[in-house]
C-alpha cells in the first residue's frame, strides 16, 4: 500500500489542496521573477547618466501602500509628475478598497483604517488612470525596482489590463544609496527612506503614506545628485 492509499478521503483532499496551493505559489514566484528581469533592464543609473539625453522631460515620483496580505493588493497610490525643464508639478492620489483585507500592521504604520477605504473604487478601476497619468515619464521611487513596479505589473496581469505597458525607465533611490553609500561598516542591507533623509538633516513630517513618500524620494534624489556635483538637472519643487 502506498502513502496516498493509506490516507483517508479527507486527508487526500487536504493534501491535494495543499499541493495545488504550493504549485500556484511557485508559479507566482516564477512569474514575478520574469517581471523583475524585464523591470531591471529599464533602470537608469542617474548619477552616471548623460542627463542631457534622458528618455523623457518628465519624472514621476510615486509610492504605493498595500493591504498587507497580497503584494498586488494596493490600497493607495501617490505620485507627483515633475517637468524637468520648468519644475511644474502635477499630483495623482487615490485610495482603493482592498481586494483581500487590511492588515492591522499596515494600519499601525500608515494610519490607514478600513473606514477610509470602504466605498472607494477598486484597484482595477484606478490603474488605467494612473498609467495614463504616468505616460512616457521616467519613474522615480524608493525601492520601486524590486517592489512597486513589480507589484503594479502583477496587478496589471491579474486584471488583464491589455494595452498598458508598465515597463518604464526608472530611477530607484534605494539602489542608488547602495551604489553611493556601500562603504558603510557594518554594511547596510536595506536603506530606509526616512533614515537616509535624516542622515542629511531632513525630518519627514509624514511618512509611510504614498504621496508624502513620493515627494520624499524626489527630495532624496536631489540630495544624492547634489553630492555628486550634478544638482543642476533637477529643479526645486514646492
Amino acid at each position: 500500500m502506498n502513502y496516498m492509499e493509506a490516507l483517508t478521503p479527507e486527508e487526500k483532499k487536504a493534501k491535494e489542496k495543499k499541493e495545488k496551493r504550493l504549485k500556484r505559489k511557485q508559479a507566482r514566484a516564477e512569474f514575478r521573477k520574469g517581471i523583475l528581469a524585464k523591470v531591471n533592464r529599464r533602470e537608469i543609473l542617474l548619477e552616471k547618466h548623460n542627463c542631457g539625453m534622458l528618455p523623457s522631460d518628465y519624472l514621476t515620483a510615486f509610492d504605493l501602500e498595500g493591504a498587507g496580505f497580497s503584494e498586488d493588493d494596493i490600497i493607495e497610490i501617490g505620485a507627483v509628475k515633475i517637468n524637468l525643464k520648468t519644475g511644474e508639478t502635477e499630483e495623482f492620489h487615490e485610495m482603493m478598497t482592498p481586494r483581500t483585507r487590511l492588515n492591522k500592521y499596515v494600519t499601525q504604520i500608515t494610519g490607514i483604517t478600513i473606514d477610509e477605504l470602504v466605498g472607494k473604487r477598486r484597484l482595477q478601476e484606478v490603474l488605467p488612470e494612473f498609467f495614463d497619468f504616468v505616460g512616457d515619464s521616467i519613474l522615480l521611487g524608493h525601492s520601486i525596482g524590486n517592489n512597486d513596479i513589480v507589484q503594479l505589473n502583477l496587478a496589471r496581469q491579474r486584471f488583464k489590463l491589455k494595452g498598458y505597458n508598465f515597463y518604464k525607465y526608472f530611477v530607484d533611490t534605494e539602489r542608488m544609496a547602495h551604489r553611493l553609500l556601500d562603504d558603510a561598516d557594518p554594511p547596510v542591507i536595506k536603506f530606509g527612506l526616512e533614515p537616509l533623509l535624516q542622515k542629511y538633516g531632513v525630518v519627514l513630517t509624514e511618512n509611510h503614506r504614498a504621496l508624502a513618500d513620493a515627494y520624499a524620494s524626489y527630495q532624496l534624489l536631489r540630495i544624492f545628485m547634489k553630492n555628486e556635483g550634478r544638482d543642476g538637472i533637477l529643479p526645486q519643487i514646492g
